[in-house]
């Protein structure tokens, strides 16, 4: 007698929220798209459509690569760290990550629920804002808004930015001669934190999601990389959760005097397949639940995307699309210049 075949696991029993309310709202679902497991960067199969030798980063890489090979318009993907904008910088298409909680994340796998949030991948910021505001049932159209103040970050030395200092200050001179008020700020807030505040809490709460319950394991890597955080005593999360409405407080005073925050969207120019790229650029935005959108604004010597990242307060996400709308129709004609 033939040895029987284990029957495969059970699948979800529903669709997520906001696959219900796609195809709810006359939406065709094409598909699923790859992404790297658990949304971690481990890489998956997709290629980078500007140059099958590069990442198209991650996690949402299938999102942001079919969007940007012109295989649909529109394509649903998460950020739990940088899984929208890095992907989205990576292969030259609007990549737009709301406002916590803007967009449910009911039915979605959770990896961090503090953190966890869900992406838009378009070809224009107006797109995105009318796919969101379909979702959540009030379709709107977005118009461009011109910035009147813009405030650039300065990042220091300890983050690799590749070429994005001098494509930064290029960008303001040619800001200030449209008669928009820019000014520069070196980052208001301490690196360490920058760059590992967002893990300490993600994997904390991922530890606990991934290990300590579920039906679903992650692979051998993953399960190395958390269950130190299964030691981990609580007061050093509760911690790290203080500090984070310390620093969303004085976002919020930022954001409060000015229209737009610009900063990289990644370190550089997709790598290669190998490496998913790093969420350096984004980790800590998150962390803060703050909107957040790439404009593929430049191109690298060997025509790579390269994008630009803007940052607005928290619940100003249409105002934070409307400005990504003037960046585009303002470079028309120019989004692959080398600088």
């Amino acid at each position: 007698m033939a040895p029987a075949i284990p029957a495969p696991p059970a699948g979800p029993r529903r669709d997520a929220w906001c696959v219900a309310e796609a195809v709810g709202r006359g939406g065709i679902v094409l598909g699923k798209t790859a992404c790297t497991e658990f949304a971690f960067p481990l890489p998956g199969p997709t290629t980078n459509p500007h140059d099958p030798l590069r990442s198209p980063g991650g996690s949402s890489s299938g999102s942001a690569a079919a969007v940007a090979a012109g295989f649909v318009s529109f394509a649903l993907g998460t950020q739990t760290a940088g899984s929208t904008i890095r992907p989205a910088s990576y292969c030259g298409v609007i990549g737009f990550k709301p406002s916590y909680g803007l967009l449910p994340t009911d039915g979605v796998q959770a990896i961090s629920t503090t953190c966890d949030h869900l992406g838009i991948f378009a070809r224009s910021p107006r797109d995105a804002w009318y796919f969101v505001s379909a979702l959540t049932g009030r379709p709107e159209t977005a118009v461009a808004r011109r910035p009147r103040r813009v405030l650039v970050l300065r990042l220091p030395r300890e983050i690799p930015q590749s070429a994005y200092p001098e494509r930064l200050a290029s960008l303001s001179a040619d800001l200030r001669r449209s008669g928009i008020v820019v000014e520069t700020l070196d980052l208001p807030f301490p690196v360490e934190d920058f760059l590992r505040l967002q893990q300490e809490i993600c994997y904390w709460e991922a530890a606990r999601l991934l290990l300590a319950s579920g039906p679903v394991r992650p692979i051998r890597e993953l399960q190395a990389l958390l269950e130190p955080y299964l030691e981990r005593d609580l007061s050093v999360y509760a911690a790290a959760r203080r500090r984070r409405e310390m620093y969303q407080a004085q976002f919020a005073a930022l954001a409060n005097g000015c229209d737009v925050l610009l900063l990289p969207a990644a370190t550089g120019v997709a790598p290669p397949l190998a490496d998913t790229g790093d969420a350096v650029m984004s980790r800590f935005w998150t962390a803060l639940h703050v909107p957040a959108i790439t404009v593929p604004l430049w191109r690298s010597h060997e025509g790579l995307p390269i994008g630009l990242q803007l940052l607005g307060g928290l619940g100003m996400d249409r105002t934070l699309v409307e400005i990504a709308q003037w960046f585009i129709e303002r470079n028309t004609g120019t989004n692959a210049i080398v600088v």
